[in-house]
């Protein structure tokens, strides 16, 4: 039931300026006028101009096919707040954060603000945090009648537009998992719920002797497995359309579980290493490659993505010990855990009756 709002515990306090400076703050976070004016530079490419030289207002507009008068003013409304520069009345150039705008920019966020992206569909679920609030489960099928994944897989350009920013979100950990030197004495590797295959990819790319299976749902399957051709890998990669809570392919050295375990509430991430934990032999190891909440991880980042992961699927972040204590009930003990790439922390995880470190 709702706390009063008319019972007060404390007088208010009184306006001073820094009250008055708070209540600006706030109503910050109340619009969403700032998100949205920023999602329609971004879809319009408007960074990407400028960069290139267009800088008067008019000019983009009609390079934009939008009006010069409002998106002058939507241009002014975010060089207040430090997206650009306004040098005149109708011209603009960018500062160090609308940089961060640009397509070509290397943290590749542009996507993410698309409005006519797949990042933007699933932050429509947002609108009903209350329901997860209230059911502890997902809001996603609120928003679009449908789950999360079942929502992308029907559709060719959302599986195309999903695996595209999860492939971009993959480099850096996948660069970082790659340079670690366990995989000298690594022969097999199943990337499990693998994407596109950008760990795979590195991996391969980076370590000859390595062969590796991707397993994930078909259509998905099928983007990997054009990716796997155009890098030359021929018959060391291979794909394994369908779905990592049926038997995963057995008695391979790694199983590789990127960004996978957030994804799911407990019971299904358990099903996920239940099966990992069922295709190992002794020797074998399940790297789990996630965001967790550990020492020195960005709070703002982890609050973020564990928010985000219970409105879209009822998914978390959790903890190393977490993690470690969902392996033990499927037959996993946590080994180690150690920071890998762009926020990520890789745990380690080998058989519960492997007595191995």
């Amino acid at each position: 039931m709702p706390a009063s709002t008319t019972t007060a515990l404390r007088p208010p306090p009184p306006v001073t300026p820094e009250v008055q400076q708070r209540a600006s703050e706030l109503i910050s976070y109340m619009s969403t006028l700032p998100q949205y004016a920023i999602r329609a530079v971004a879809t319009l490419h408007v960074a990407d101009l400028v960069a290139a030289g267009v800088t008067d207002s008019d000019e983009l507009a009609e390079r934009c096919d939008v009006r010069p008068e409002a998106l002058r003013r939507v241009l002014h409304y975010l060089a207040v707040r430090g997206f650009f520069v306004e040098v005149a009345p109708t011209r603009f150039t960018l500062s160090p954060l609308g940089e961060l705008l640009r397509d070509d920019h290397p943290l590749g966020l542009r996507p993410h603000f698309d409005l006519e992206g797949v990042t933007h569909r699933m932050e429509q679920a947002y609108a009903h945090l209350m329901t997860s609030l209230r059911t502890g489960g997902p809001a996603y099928r609120v928003a679009h009648g449908t789950d999360l994944y079942d929502d992308v897989e029907d559709d060719p350009a959302r599986t195309a537009a999903f695996t595209d920013q999860m492939s971009s979100r993959a480099e850096p950990s996948a660069r970082a998992l790659a340079d670690l030197p366990l995989w000298s004495e690594v022969r097999e590797v199943v990337d499990v719920g693998g994407g596109d295959g950008a760990h795979l990819t590195h991996l391969l790319t980076r370590h000859g002797h390595l062969r590796g299976t991707l397993v994930d749902l078909p259509g998905t399957a099928a983007r990997a497995a054009a990716r796997f051709a155009a890098a030359g890998l021929g018959a060391r990669a291979l794909t394994a359309p369908g779905s990592f809570f049926a038997e995963l392919p057995g008695g391979r050295d790694v199983y590789l579980l990127a960004s996978i375990l957030l994804d799911w509430p407990d019971e299904d991430a358990g099903r996920v290493l239940r099966r990992c934990a069922d295709a190992c032999t002794p020797g074998s190891r399940v790297l789990a490659l996630d965001w967790l909440r550990v020492p020195g991880a960005n709070p703002v980042v982890t609050s973020h993505v564990d928010v985000h992961e219970m409105v879209l699927v009822g998914g978390r972040v959790r903890t190393a010990e977490e993690v470690g204590a969902l392996a033990a009930q499927a037959g996993l003990r946590l080994v180690s855990s150690e920071p890998c790439g762009q926020g990520t922390t890789l745990a380690v995880l080998a058989p519960a009756s492997d007595g191995a470190a």
